[in-house]
């Protein structure tokens, strides 16, 4: 039975053309499919979008990502499961930290010229355990001197009464981080053509929550 039904969703794929690489998304649309996912998984109602046999097969063609999102490697946040999304949906830059160095820097350009996504999110999430040791310093940062290096400009923010440090340098980390890829001359002359957002976002563990952190992003 079950190889009968992978069969017939392999026709009726077949039957209307469907093809992750034949999608377009303006980057308005790439951000609301992101929120949509994102609330289905909160809500408990998964899709589980284009993960079946003719996706597959399809992508193995191509692959044409709605969106690139610079993400941290921690293992609580996943971004294709977080915001409900399948093969080919994202492409995703994941470091600890959620930084950019010149490495990162160069999937995030591939993502977006070669690959053409229209929007890029830059996720932080909270109790980030590599931002915590940056803000420790010391032995903290044993293992990742050269993530906290990147870390530094967020760690001068000024004190919010009322907010914790380590969600604020978090979040500041984020706006920092996605402010550093708008000023990237090929990625700003896309946000003039409006063919490409850049906003960022912060996910909360215990809700499994994205926040955007551009209510009105550019």
């Amino acid at each position: 039975m079950r190889r009968i039904l992978v069969i017939l969703a392999f026709i009726v794929g077949a039957e209307q053309g469907i093809s992750a690489q034949e999608r377009t998304f303006t980057p308005q649309q790439a951000l609301d499919e992101l929120v949509k996912g994102n609330e289905r998984y909160v809500s408990g109602k998964i899709d589980y979008p284009t993960r079946d046999i003719f996706n597959r097969a399809e992508l193995a063609k191509g692959q044409a990502p709605f969106a690139v999102i610079v993400s941290c490697s921690d293992s609580r946040v996943p971004p294709e499961i977080i915001f409900d999304q399948g093969l080919g949906d994202t492409f995703i830059v994941r470091v600890a930290g959620n930084v950019i160095g010149a490495l990162e820097l160069e999937s995030v350009l591939f993502g977006t010229d070669a690959l053409k996504a229209p929007l890029i999110l830059v996720l932080g999430h909270s109790n980030c355990g590599a931002v915590k040791a940056a803000i420790e310093g010391g032995d903290a940062v044993r293992d990742i001197p050269k993530i906290a290096k990147q870390l530094e400009p967020a760690l001068k923010v000024k004190p919010v009464k009322g907010t914790p440090r380590l969600e604020q340098v978090i979040k500041t980390n984020v706006e920092y981080v996605r402010d550093q890829l708008r000023a990237i001359p090929l990625l700003a002359q896309f946000i003039r053509d409006q063919r490409l957002k850049i906003i960022g976002g912060y996910y909360e563990l215990e809700t499994g929550k994205v926040i955007l952190l551009d209510p009105s992003p550019l």
